[in-house]
């Protein structure tokens, strides 16, 4: 309870019995303030209270991230996508977890790092990732608590030398049509300047 409140009287406990106490049905995301005094019978039994001690119950997460979306770049990282939740925590978002998995094996799944609580993308290095194989990857946002996993998006990982060399390949074809468009612009203009020679005369 806010500590510039009255205190509310809590249980008593016996003398013999484990010297602990529980107290239930507090409200999510409020901070309490708890304190001990010994008490014997008769008026006045009460003693003083000793050192207060607060605590916050946790937020309850009842969202996860939306939108995950996945990108498979040329050096077989994956670029990971989501969109920022609502929440209505006092402690706000602290971070974004990333998590992948072997699609259809939930005991495969790993955490690949976290993000800032401001970020809405992360990028999941590919060595962590085994050629030719799909991948599920979720992501889960965190306050005093982590929320359950958002809906999942699947990419399959490839083998990056061969992404780079087909990289190669079309940085090399695109090359030769250039310098093909190039030498017939130039057989273009010789052909012009033949012709006007020819029609001076």
């Amino acid at each position: 309870m806010d500590p510039s409140q009255d205190w509310m009287s809590g249980s008593r406990i016996q003398a013999d019995q484990t010297l602990q106490y529980t107290a239930s049905s507090l409200e999510s995301d409020r901070k309490y303030t708890f304190s001990v005094a010994a008490v014997r019978e008769g008026e006045g039994g009460e003693g003083l209270r000793g050192p207060a001690v607060t605590i916050k119950t946790l937020c309850i997460i009842d969202v996860v991230p939306q939108m995950v979306t996945t990108t498979l770049t040329v050096t077989n990282d994956v670029t990971v996508t989501w969109q920022q939740p609502t929440l209505q925590c006092s402690t706000g978002i602290t971070q974004f977890t990333i998590y992948y998995e072997i699609e259809g094996d939930v005991s495969s799944r790993q955490e690949a790092g976290t993000a800032d609580p401001n970020a809405e993308s992360f990028t999941v290095d590919g060595s962590l990732l085994e050629p030719g194989t799909t991948y599920n990857i979720a992501v889960t946002v965190t306050t005093d608590q982590e929320s359950a996993l958002s809906e999942g998006s699947s990419v399959t990982a490839t083998d990056p030398e061969s992404a780079v060399s087909l990289v190669a390949i079309i940085i090399g074809v695109v090359i030769v049509v250039l310098i093909v468009l190039i030498l017939l612009f130039l057989i273009v203009i010789v052909v012009r300047i033949v012709d006007d020679i020819f029609n001076w005369r």
